[in-house]
């Protein structure tokens, strides 16, 4: 039902603008930001930067962030999410949110620098014309997907690997692979000669 006003956030972010959001915007109605993680933040920001570069087709318009889940925002130790996280506002960390290495809080996921300022303020309702919604269900989505004139659906991002090369120029890894980068129980990458190296180190996120 809104295929014809639904932009994917990384399009909505990219350096040339999608027809959907050009001819989105001509009509009226407000922006709906679909989830509240780090792309949406990101899809924030570029409106607000839109606003203060008096792009006319972003001043005025109602923008409204949605989130079927709290937020997560980053801390550097359990002591300070202890003393700053507020209840209502985000997800209540436990044993499963904190980096056993480091000790660091929502590590990967959490909302962090500016995203994170930028969703306190977003929280606070101290941003003008932009509100942050909560959504009980998808059928609640439809009040403010129906009367939208663009929806930026923002459900994080996708990586986008370049081609890996070996200093042979033996290409290590195309960026449409859908394989594991190969490695050592420790991390070590896995070259395609059969050797081991010791400057690239694979990350495993399971």
């Amino acid at each position: 039902a809104w295929a014809d006003r639904t932009v994917l956030s990384s399009d909505f972010l990219g350096q040339f603008e999608p027809a959907v959001v050009t001819s989105s915007l001509t009509r009226p109605g407000p922006i709906v930001i679909a989830g509240s993680a780090h792309s949406a933040m990101s899809a924030l920001r570029t409106i607000l930067k839109r606003r203060e570069e008096l792009d006319q087709r972003y001043l005025g318009r109602q923008v409204y962030v949605t989130q079927r889940s709290s937020a997560r925002l980053y801390y550097e130790s359990i002591e300070i999410a202890r003393r700053e996280q507020i209840a209502g506002r985000e997800h209540k960390f436990d044993s499963n949110s904190i980096c056993p290495e480091t000790g660091v809080v929502h590590r990967d996921t959490g909302l962090r620098g500016e995203s994170k300022s930028l969703f306190e303020d977003l929280w606070n309702g101290d941003i003008d014309g932009v509100s942050l919604v909560r959504l009980e269900s998808l059928s609640g989505a439809h009040e403010y997907f129906d009367e939208a004139s663009l929806i930026i659906q923002s459900l994080g991002y996708v990586g986008r690997s370049p081609v890996m090369r070996q200093r042979n120029g033996v290409v290590y890894r195309e960026p449409t692979s859908v394989d594991r980068f190969p490695a050592t129980n420790d991390g070590r990458a896995h070259l395609a000669n059969g050797e081991v190296s010791e400057m690239l180190s694979i990350l495993r996120l399971d």
